[in-house]
């Protein structure tokens, strides 16, 4: 039976730290396992897309990061990029202390951080987390950088 809903899965790493995350990318593919035993649901799984991102703009070795969690999510996030092949090379992390505080980080705290993690050996800039209100300003730093 083809599927009749494709699911992207944007979970929130606190979901995940508290109830699945272990590093890498196993977690994501138990919860994808789980939706898939839903015959009308398709769950992309987060590696796949995220690995096929990165690849569709020839990024091969070392990316900037951006994420509204705790530096302490470093060591889960390096493994998820391990597995793609992927170095972190510079990171900012907003500490964000609520979903809700997520989404309230201002524009200017945004670019400031693509500026910080931007750099001669970073290939790509990569926002990880859910809620970050990075839409504009990211489609803005591509009209800038190129």
């Amino acid at each position: 039976m083809e599927p009749r809903h494709y699911l992207p899965r944007n979970i929130s790493f606190r979901y995940l730290r508290r109830k699945h995350w272990g590093g890498g990318s196993a977690p994501s593919k138990r919860i994808a396992e789980r939706i898939a035993r839903e015959p009308e649901i398709w769950p992309d799984p987060g590696r796949r897309r995220d690995s096929g991102a990165l690849k569709a703009f020839a990024v091969k070795r070392k990316i900037g990061l951006v994420t509204p969690y705790f530096p302490t999510a470093r060591n889960h996030l390096k493994a998820f990029f391990d597995e793609c092949g992927i170095e972190i090379a510079k990171a900012v992390h907003f500490s964000c202390t609520s979903p809700v505080l997520i989404a309230h980080v201002p524009c200017e705290r945004l670019v400031a951080a693509i500026n910080e993690v931007n750099g001669a050996d970073v290939e790509a800039i990569v926002q990880f987390g859910a809620n970050l209100p990075m839409g504009r300003v990211a489609a803005e730093a591509e009209d800038a950088f190129g």
